[in-house]
């Protein structure tokens, strides 16, 4: 970020991390709002503004970067190896489990009857469409070790 510039970051109930950025520009301002993919900032929408007022009492936040889908699934516990691993789940009407199998991300959702592999790419849609997943342990979450396994080799 431009130390020109005005943001405002904020996490909708359902939905990815938002950022709302005025720049200076010539004789006004260019508006954006972005959405957090679980990557980077991907601009949603612009227009140029003239004249923007901004009123925030008390606030000192500063340019805070979103945690990273990376950094989450680098921090999953691999299910063969960890009795309680960390998981990530999508808070959704179906939750959405992540998890992580000899280096391999798979997901669970209730509508599936067995695991299935996910790619970077669907972790990004992820993200778009949910926002950041929370991590949980295994314990935490309604699976149970069993469930772990079930169906893995048809993923």
């Amino acid at each position: 970020m431009n130390e020109d510039q005005i943001a405002l970051q904020w996490t909708p109930p359902y939905g990815p991390r938002r950022r709302l950025v005025f720049k200076p520009a010539n004789d006004d301002w260019i508006r954006t709002v972005s959405q957090w993919d679980g990557r980077e900032w991907n601009e949603i929408e612009a227009e140029r503004v003239v004249e923007p007022t901004i009123y925030a009492p008390g606030h000192t936040d500063t340019d805070p970067t979103p945690e990273s889908i990376n950094r989450l699934c680098n921090s999953l516990g691999d299910i063969s190896d960890i009795f309680d691993p960390t998981v990530l789940v999508f808070e959704a009407p179906n939750p959405i489990i992540i998890a992580s199998l000899n280096g391999s991300l798979r997901y669970y959702t209730a509508q599936l009857a067995c695991w299935q592999p996910i790619s970077e790419a669907g972790l990004s849609i992820l993200c778009t469409k949910h926002g950041l997943p929370t991590t949980y342990r295994l314990s935490e979450t309604d699976l149970n070790r069993s469930q772990l396994t079930q169906g893995m080799n048809h993923g």
